[in-house]
């Protein structure tokens, strides 16, 4: 399966995701305009399921992936919880309903016992199952602990703890929705500071035989990673908020550029999204926003402006294509940032 064009939707400029103009030039200049037949809004007839994509026919829905994630919940952040809680609502009244709820790291402010409690209450409030009904990717903010000074030992604690209120067995891990592929990663080294992220080489190595098998069938890859590599996506770039926050950026890049099959999705910056693919023959980098609150400035940390501001994905997978929606919880609507199609051939 080749990934050869990609339409990007005229976007308003924004702080910080100037880069995204260069994808929507980039766009206008191939030979793809985004496919008429694709759904408005969110909705889209549930008959139109249909088979994986690398079969053969007429182009089918495959499944719809929300994805969301900085939601940030703690019991002292009350706009976290306020947004959290809209996001949570929100999505259970998609049409269709997501196949998979992403909720790509941060989902606790500090990574500790009640906040946790508090998703699962949020979650069971809107008619969800914490974690059962959620594909959890742990963020650097699961192992800032109660005060940030951490050690060997309290950073394994909060792994732990991570892994046992989501019931897994490992920080990555791999799932099957649909016919498609979610490879989650997550930081099973000791950081340099919790704020910043390692991946371990046995880590790395399984992501490159898991990627390389897709390629070799035609499968997408979907990753999800909190923390995002360095110059991807917007805040990442040098004197911006998100770069260098990934200590294994140089290493997970030498193994997701070799397949042009992965679409990697990060947060962590809190930026609006954006969607980047600098090598036409390489990967697709996504930023998936947050929940919480928006920083407006890639190089400002505090939030100033953003904190009305509560946005996630919406990924709706076709044999053909990928669809990316970006979605506003505040106003229940599409946000200004547009979205994202990629085609496959």
């Amino acid at each position: 399966m080749a990934y050869t064009a990609t339409a990007f939707a005229a976007l308003p400029q924004l702080v910080g995701c100037a880069s995204q103009e260069n994808a929507g030039s980039q766009s206008a200049s191939n030979d793809s305009a985004e496919d008429p037949s694709a759904a408005s809004a969110l909705n889209v007839e549930p008959e139109e399921a249909g088979p994986p994509p690398e079969e053969a026919g007429p182009p089918r829905f495959i499944a719809r992936i929300a994805v969301i994630g900085d939601t940030h919940v703690s019991s002292t952040f009350e706009p976290a919880v306020i947004h959290t809680q809209a996001a949570f609502q929100a999505i259970t009244q998609f049409n269709p309903k997501p196949d998979a709820i992403v909720i790509n790291g941060d989902i606790t402010d500090h990574g500790l016992e009640e906040e946790y409690d508090l998703v699962a209450q949020l979650a069971e409030e809107a008619g969800l199952q914490f974690p059962d009904d959620f594909v959890p990717v742990m963020g650097n903010h699961e192992q800032r602990g109660a005060d940030g000074h951490n050690t060997p030992e309290t950073y394994q604690e909060l792994r732990d703890a991570f892994l046992r209120r989501c019931e897994l067995r490992r920080l990555y891990y791999d799932t099957e929705v649909n016919g498609l592929h979610l490879i989650v990663l997550g930081p099973d080294a000791d950081p340099a500071a919790w704020y910043s992220f390692k991946l371990s080489d046995e880590q790395l190595s399984w992501l490159d035989d898991l990627l390389e098998r897709d390629e070799e069938q035609g499968r997408r890859s979907f990753v999800f990673l909190h923390q995002p590599a360095d110059n991807t996506v917007c805040y990442t770039h040098e004197g911006e908020l998100a770069h260098a926050s990934l200590e294994s950026s140089d290493a997970l890049l030498q193994v997701v550029s070799k397949h042009p099959n992965v679409i990697l999705t990060t947060g962590h910056s809190h930026s609006p999204s954006d969607f980047q693919r600098p090598d036409p023959e390489g990967p697709l980098f996504v930023a998936n926003s947050a929940i919480a609150y928006l920083r407006l400035d890639p190089h400002n940390g505090s939030g100033e402006g953003g904190f009305g501001m509560s946005r996630g994905l919406v990924v709706d997978v076709y044999s053909d294509r990928t669809e990316f929606i970006s979605w506003d919880y505040v106003l229940g609507d599409e946000a200004d940032t547009g979205r994202y199609t990629q085609l496959t051939r």
